[in-house]
């Protein structure tokens, strides 16, 4: 399974908004950061903006 993980600051939304596709990372800080399952569950398009949000998270 492909997996990235990524920083948020809506964690609980996040996994309410896409379960099954979005969860914590508990092998990181799984307060702040997030796995997306790179499955087809989500669109490229809703990864891409998870990415940058998480690019303007970690500056």
């Amino acid at each position: 399974m492909d997996i990235i993980n990524l920083k948020t600051d809506t964690l609980e939304k996040d996994i309410r908004k896409y379960p099954g596709a979005i969860f914590p990372a508990y092998h990181m800080n799984h307060k702040t950061w997030i796995s997306i399952v790179l499955e087809e569950y989500l669109e490229d398009a809703i990864v891409m903006e998870y990415v940058q949000r998480s690019f303007e998270l970690t500056k």
